[in-house]
């Protein structure tokens, strides 16, 4: 049994060391775009996603709502991000990507994903499928 917690231990040590690898690189490239990986996060959402509310936001970007206050300030300072009043919920607000936010995301995502692509270059398509199935395995077993 010693052998199994000792993989296991050496697994996780694996992993982290792998994310804070890519981790590290990725937080290195949105930087260079004058962002933080926050705001590249939220960013990122309403270009695939399009209009959100910040709840969906907070959601979808593992945050919390004060912060993503400041956040979306931020972005709507640079006029990256607009806020809309929803007209069924006068409470909530939906966040929109603007046209300079879009035209934005246009130029730097394939960029984003270069490094991402370069990141994983070691490992073939059955490799990447794997570490897919293996970390879904993970994340799905403690639901």
């Amino acid at each position: 049994m010693i052998l199994n917690e000792s993989l296991a231990i050496t697994s996780f040590l694996t992993f982290i060391k792998a994310s804070k690898l890519i981790t590290d690189k990725l937080k290195e490239n949105i930087a260079t775009y004058g962002l933080n990986t926050s705001e590249f996060a939220v960013l990122e959402l309403l270009y695939h996603k399009g209009k959100q509310t910040v709840h969906q936001i907070c959601e979808n970007v593992l945050m919390a709502s004060g912060s993503m206050t400041y956040i979306i300030d931020k972005l709507e300072k640079k006029e990256l991000v607009k806020r809309e009043h929803c007209p069924e919920d006068r409470r909530a607000t939906y966040i929109l990507i603007t046209y300079k936010g879009n035209q934005f995301m246009n130029y730097i995502f394939p960029k984003y994903q270069k490094v991402i692509e370069d990141l994983f270059i070691a490992l073939d398509d059955e490799e990447k499928r794997a570490v897919i199935k293996i970390l879904g395995k993970i994340e799905y077993s403690q639901l």
